[in-house]
């Protein structure tokens, strides 16, 4: 139990009487408290000398009140404080804790810190938290809202690691994201023109504040603590740090403040794709303009959140980022399928062409290369099922489905369609070929399996008809099965 602080008992407006347990984070403006009740937290404000700051808050919370952002994992007030205390009571999903929890390394003495992280669900889990995060601010920022504060004491995760929900708690600050003076921010997560007062909340301040996070969560490190701030001036070190005075650790030009800590290694837990986006933001950080925004991150996210190889060690049964070899424990990765989407582009011979033509296929001889676009990828491990909803691998999407994938342990593909879009199975002439094999296609109608003896084979299932452009799956075992 943590320490109790000189304010130990508030109560709300229908005088309920609420026990504050334990600090669980504090922010620029105030505290969040535990309670006797499990999903029960107190926002407690600071105490103002100006009473027109209580007023304004009181008035801010009453109009989020009103927000319909129910379809958001985000705790909104249900009740206000009264008596001599200013702030609100919030509920919280069952069985969840701060993510800070996991953001800060082993809390047992000697434990290895890659055993921990496999305690604690993995690489695969932290992207799919931060994929869960990303996609509650976009959808927060859709409605014309930023969060503002955002912090680690701030996102509550599932406490099983077998889950990946994410909840925002503490939401007084958000708003619509015209600026304004009067904001506060959480020490090193504030955005540089947050802290320097030359914006107000909006969509790119918590693009900064997320990838702060995002960053620190998968290495343990932040990304401004480094040899430059552990030699500073320790009166200064931290307001340096809070005006981006510091270049980033990974910075390829500047190592004056390179990590100082072991932490995890960026290659192991953050992609490539993942890194251009720490890079433009980090790198260019007074400039809101060209940072990342979360439907940028998200969309990456979606994407890595795929691209998971497993170990072929049972005993060590880990997942990570595409590689041929387990990062854990050095064993081989499993085999499994890599599934690509393409654009299929029909060019239609002219009708002279097409009289003399009678021998050829058509369709095979005249198609257009198949263009790389940056369209989804994804990898079915051994044992793993994968959905594809309206053409596009599912992650976060809730649209219907067309298609069911799953590699049995046996080695055998099985392909379901699961409504009625026409789906055509073709044999192809090589990977990423834009002619298939006359003769050697089936439309599904019903589910079928491919044997593992298939696997240097190329296949593309159609989500469309021939002629017509539409997206197609390409598909291949990538490693022999044994």
């Amino acid at each position: 139990m943590g320490k109790k602080t000189e304010v130990t008992q508030v109560h709300d407006e229908h005088s309920t009487v609420y026990e504050l347990i334990k600090k669980l984070g504090e922010g620029g403006q105030g505290a969040v408290y535990s309670t006797q009740h499990p999903n029960i937290l107190v926002k407690l404000l600071k105490v103002h000398k100006d009473k027109t700051v209580n007023t304004d808050f009181m008035k801010k919370i009453n109009s989020l009140k009103r927000l319909d952002l129910t379809h958001m994992n985000i705790s909104l007030p249900v009740a206000m404080l009264a008596g001599e205390h200013t702030g609100y009571i919030m509920e919280l999903m069952d069985e969840m804790s701060s993510i800070t929890d996991i953001m800060q390394g082993p809390h047992q003495e000697n434990q290895e810190v890659v055993e921990w992280l496999q305690q604690t669900g993995g690489i695969e889990r932290r992207i799919i938290l931060l994929r869960n995060l990303a996609k509650i601010l976009v959808d927060l920022h859709s409605e014309g809202l930023a969060y503002g504060d955002l912090s680690p004491a701030n996102i509550f995760i599932s406490d099983d690691t077998a889950y990946s929900e994410v909840q925002l708690i503490d939401c007084d600050n958000i708003t619509s994201t015209m600026s304004f003076k009067d904001v506060y921010y959480t020490k090193f997560y504030g955005a540089p023109e947050i802290v320097n007062r030359k914006n107000g909340y909006t969509s790119s301040s918590d693009a900064w504040s997320f990838a702060v996070i995002a960053f620190q969560l998968l290495t343990l490190n932040h990304p401004f603590k480094g040899l430059a701030y552990e030699d500073g001036d320790p009166d200064l070190v931290d307001d340096d740090l809070d005006h981006a005075k510091y270049p980033w650790i990974l910075d390829e030009e500047d190592d004056s403040n390179q990590a100082t800590t072991s932490g995890l290694p960026a290659d192991l837990t953050i992609s490539k794709n993942m890194m251009k986006l720490f890079k433009k933001t980090f790198e260019k950080k007074e400039n809101d303009g060209i940072r990342p925004g979360m439907q940028e991150w998200l969309e990456v996210l979606n994407t890595v959140t795929r691209s998971f190889n497993s170990c072929s060690n049972k005993s060590c049964d880990q997942k990570f980022l595409y590689s041929k070899q387990c990062p854990y424990c050095e064993s081989r990765r499993n085999v499994f399928i890599k599934l690509k989407v393409v654009r299929w582009e029909p060019k239609l011979p002219d009708n002279d062409e097409l009289e003399n033509s009678a021998d050829t296929p058509i369709l095979s001889r005249y198609m257009n290369k198949v263009p790389q676009i940056n369209l989804p990828m994804a990898i079915l491990n051994l044992g793993e099922s994968l959905t594809v909803a309206g053409g596009l691998f599912n992650g976060y999407a809730q649209d219907e489905s067309s298609l069911e994938f799953h590699y049995e342990i046996n080695g055998n593909l099985k392909i379901i369609p699961s409504n009625d879009t026409p789906v055509t199975i073709r044999l192809m002439d090589g990977p990423d070929s834009p002619s298939f094999i006359l003769g050697k296609e089936k439309l599904l109608g019903r589910p079928i399996e491919k044997k593992p003896g298939n696997h240097l084979k190329n296949y593309a299932i159609h989500l469309g008809e021939v002629n017509e452009p539409h997206r197609v799956i390409l598909f291949k075992w990538k490693d022999s099965f044994e």
